[in-house]
């Protein structure tokens, strides 16, 4: 419990038969020692450079920990991405809370995701979020998570003349109010490169309860993974790994049809009658999702139009996300030959993907 207060460099017990003889009947006392060395617990900073769905970010980070004498955390920030993406966060942490393995987290974000490459829109962003785990994935019980989100979305920046009907009919602001439960339970020898071990991760989001807000939808999302070392073959330097992902978002609330008359143009073909909103909607494709292909690469398209527009066969098709997701993955990788890639612990791996993402309506 205390290394996972995540305040403490060291934590040391010590137990020896008690000095004095305050035995109890049958019962002999004992001293317990506890050594502990406290990490630097005013402000701490981080710098780094990270891709995110296929976009190179520099980000900073400045912590606080233990300010109160409780154990929190507090923290600033900030991300700048190469297409004008930007990230800022405020948060605050709790572990303990009220004495029980139960950590509280509250954070508020302001963000500007750019998706012009893929899908000719921008995404802004302001949000506010509180949630509370219980419980921890590397024991048996696994860890539950629940979260509140509130937050106000704009499809912004948007290409009148040359992006597609469907990202233009999306333009302008939504409201989400959303509550979302994990659940995570892991046995990974390694949390980034893992040769051994599963893990298990469920997730269900449910939005516009109430009536609050403009998004209504279910999303669930599962994953699994399973790595193993092939050292019953005799070959303990490989590792085999597997794994799978599913998602599902279901509307729970339908579109208005537009009147009669209006000039805005219908939903496109691929996008579902009911409009769940593009922040809202499943991608796949890329790194982080399915190898081997783009980001957002993968799912329902409708191409955009040229300058002047009217459409054409050459021209580039926005991503428009789905409701329906499915992917798997087999990778075979080996430590990689020579003492400096020994010492980052990199590996080479070979693999193999498939995956597949549908819109509900059609």
């Amino acid at each position: 419990h205390l290394e996972s207060l995540q305040i403490f460099e060291a934590a040391d017990f010590a137990v020896d038969r008690a000095r004095a003889d305050g035995s109890q009947g049958d019962m002999p006392l004992a001293d317990v020692v506890v050594t502990v060395s406290e990490r630097q617990r005013l402000a701490t900073a981080s710098t780094g450079v990270h891709s995110t769905a296929g976009e190179g970010s520099m980000d900073a980070e400045v912590r606080v920990r233990n300010l109160f004498g409780r154990a929190e955390v507090l923290g600033v920030e900030m991300e700048a991405g190469q297409h004008k993406s930007n990230t800022f966060r405020l948060y605050a942490t709790k572990p303990r809370w009220g004495g029980a393995d139960a950590r509280l987290h509250a954070e508020v974000c302001k963000t500007v995701l750019s998706h012009q490459r893929k899908s000719s829109y921008s995404e802004k962003g302001h949000t506010a979020s509180v949630s509370a785990a219980v419980g921890h994935a590397a024991l048996p019980g696994g860890c539950h998570e629940v979260s509140y989100e509130a937050g106000l979305r704009e499809v912004c920046h948007v290409p009148v003349r040359t992006s597609s009907w469907a990202v233009l009919s999306q333009r302008g602001l939504s409201a989400k109010s959303s509550l979302k439960h994990s659940f995570s339970r892991a046995s990974l020898d390694d949390a980034i490169l893992p040769t051994r071990g599963a893990l298990l991760r469920l997730t269900t989001e449910v939005a516009g309860l109430g009536g609050v807000g403009d998004a209504a939808f279910q999303k669930h999302t599962a994953e699994a993974r399973v790595h193993t070392p092939l050292a019953a073959l005799g070959l303990p330097q490989l590792s085999l790994s597997v794994a799978a992902t599913l998602g599902l978002l279901l509307p729970r609330r339908a579109a208005p049809l537009p009147a009669t008359g209006d000039s805005v143009p219908p939903p496109a073909p691929l996008m579902p009658p009911h409009g769940v909103f593009l922040p809202d909607r499943l991608f796949l494709g890329g790194p982080n999702s399915l190898w081997g292909f783009r980001t957002h690469g993968v799912g329902p398209r409708e191409q955009r139009h040229t300058s002047t527009g009217l459409p054409h066969a050459k021209t580039p098709r926005d991503s428009l996300g789905g409701e329906v997701l499915a992917t798997s993955s087999l990778s075979l990788s080996a430590p990689m030959p020579g003492r400096q890639f020994e010492k980052l612990g990199a590996r080479a791996h070979a693999f193999a993907s498939a995956g597949a993402l549908h819109s509900l309506g059609g």
